[in-house]
């Protein structure tokens, strides 16, 4: 018998950034519906070409393995198959799993995703834009 969604998600577009706001512990069941719900966000952007995603976590960023892995293979489509060029987590201090879930999203996405963890939101949007210009092809 599955579980109920643990943890909760807003998401919005601005430019060539998607934008997610998440409230953690968050559990497989979680992950399962935010697949569903960011598809038409994903679709949006990946026509324009590369794009990058900021995940500003609340609360906690703990999550159990099942969800992690889920997460780690929705990347994998998201970079390979829809343009996605990195992903910067805004983990400040008062959350819980700061300066634990860093070393598991650098394992999570090493080799094909550009990922980086900031304690705060505008170095993580100049980061994610700088990623996003850098992939742009020059013409």
């Amino acid at each position: 018998m599955p579980f109920a969604a643990h943890g909760d998600f807003a998401l919005r577009q601005e430019g060539r950034l998607l934008m997610s706001d998440l409230t953690g512990p968050w559990n497989l069941e979680l992950v399962d519906r935010y697949r569903v719900e960011v598809a038409p966000h994903v679709a949006r952007l990946a026509a324009g070409g590369p794009w990058a995603q900021i995940a500003v976590c609340h609360r906690s960023v703990l999550a159990p393995q099942d969800a992690l892995q889920a997460l780690a293979d929705s990347a994998r489509l998201l970079a390979g198959q829809y343009h996605r060029v990195a992903i910067a987590y805004v983990l400040p201090p008062e959350v819980e799993g700061h300066g634990i879930m860093e070393s598991v999203f650098d394992r999570l996405y090493k080799g094909f995703q550009a990922v980086a963890c900031f304690d705060a939101l505008a170095p993580a949007c100049a980061w994610a834009l700088a990623q996003v210009d850098a992939a742009r092809p020059r013409g």
